[in-house]
């Protein structure tokens, strides 16, 4: 299960829930945007899944919007990656690169330059523990070692 939660220009808190409905494998999105849990637009898309969800989110300080993250192993084995910017999800550049055999997790950050970094967890097919890092540019395999 995934969460990620931000703070709007207007104080108001939205918090996101992803996780893997067990009874069709679909992935779920639920959000509480102001007063009262909803289905979240993921929801509709029908993603399959086998594993459950990792997500991140980071809220761009010049336009306010925020921008989310959800990785998961998708019925082909390789790690998916769902996007969320402005108003629509859509499959990342993360998707279909690498193989997982866990439930990825993902975190995220702006440095000074405004530059966004994002780092994703799993155990790859040989059950060794990866890390993928996006640093503005592509993805790679991270230094992480256990």
């Amino acid at each position: 299960m995934g969460v990620i939660s931000w703070l709007d220009r207007q104080g108001q808190i939205h918090l996101r829930v992803y996780s893997l409905q067990p009874s069709n494998g679909k992935l779920v999105e639920r959000r509480w945007d102001s007063n009262e849990w909803c289905d979240g637009e993921l929801t509709r898309k029908n993603f399959d899944s086998i594993s459950g969800a990792g997500a991140t989110s980071w809220l761009d300080p010049r336009s306010g919007q925020v921008h989310i993250r959800v990785y998961v192993v998708g019925t082909n084995g390789k790690i998916m990656e769902y996007c969320w910017d402005k108003n629509k999800w859509y499959s990342g550049y993360f998707s279909n690169q690498f193989y997982g055999s866990s439930t990825p997790d993902a975190t995220s950050w702006t440095d000074a330059n405004g530059k966004v970094h994002i780092r994703v967890y799993a155990y790859n097919q040989d059950y060794v523990p990866k890390e993928y890092a996006w640093d503005g540019t592509r993805w790679s395999i991270g230094p992480y070692t256990e």
